[in-house]
């Protein structure tokens, strides 16, 4: 299930402190964040080189976090709060978005499997 702009918008502002979990955020701290969270949105595909394939209202649950927690980062400022790490979100994000898909080089005889002997050589490999 996806997530929408009003779950990102509440969670980056419960994450700054600017509402408590019991309080809702006020329309125009959601709309202040709205428009953040555009921008972010726009600068990972911009400036960071990422491919998104989704939009302010279809965040994918594994990205919701981070992606929270970037515009709380964006927002902070704004309210006075201290921010979360914006460097620790794009690289949660990142991960999400480029997993490694590298091949095992460990597996010297190709057959998808990494045996004991292959993967103690691999850690030898490793030593030098």
């Amino acid at each position: 299930m996806t997530k929408t702009s009003l779950d990102v918008s509440t969670r980056a502002l419960r994450v700054i402190g600017v509402c408590s979990l019991s309080d809702d955020p006020t329309a125009e701290d959601k709309a202040y964040a709205v428009t953040a969270m555009q921008g972010v949105l726009d600068e990972l595909s911009d400036q960071h080189g990422l491919t998104i394939a989704w939009t302010i209202e279809t965040v994918p649950d594994d990205i919701f976090l981070a992606f929270a927690d970037m515009v709380a980062s964006e927002i902070a400022s704004t309210y006075g709060f201290p921010a979360p790490s914006r460097s620790r979100a794009l690289t949660r994000i990142r991960a999400a978005l480029l997993p490694d898909d590298r091949t095992d080089r460990r597996d010297t005889d190709s057959d998808g499997t990494v045996t004991t002997a292959e993967a103690e050589a691999g850690q030898r490999a490793a030593f030098y």
